[in-house]
């Protein structure tokens, strides 16, 4: 019984993992319909966001507390990056952990 609930929480974070979180222009929770943007959990507290073509970077760095709903509540920490949809890099910082 141990090892299937294991192994189903194991399924469900993965599949989570995979799917993401949608978002609009403005950094609030959104659909993939009308996303612009969506944001996937590679391990711990690392995290990678790409356009919703799927093939361009939108972000990438270390989220200690990262918000479902609104971006603008994450709390980030050591060097993150932003870019452009050119693959370009837009923005550039280094957060100390509060």
């Amino acid at each position: 019984m141990n090892r299937l609930l294991f192994l189903l929480l194991l399924i469900t974070n993965t599949v989570y993992a995979q799917s993401g979180v949608y978002f609009d222009k403005k950094g609030k929770a959104s659909n993939q319909a009308e996303g612009y943007y969506v944001r996937t959990n590679v391990s711990g507290t690392t995290y990678k966001s790409t356009y919703i073509n799927g093939e361009t970077i939108y972000f990438e760095g270390q989220i200690t507390q990262a918000s479902s709903t609104d971006e603008a509540q994450n709390k980030y920490v050591g060097k993150c990056k932003w870019y452009f949809k050119n693959g370009k890099l837009k923005f550039e910082k280094n957060f100390t952990d509060q």
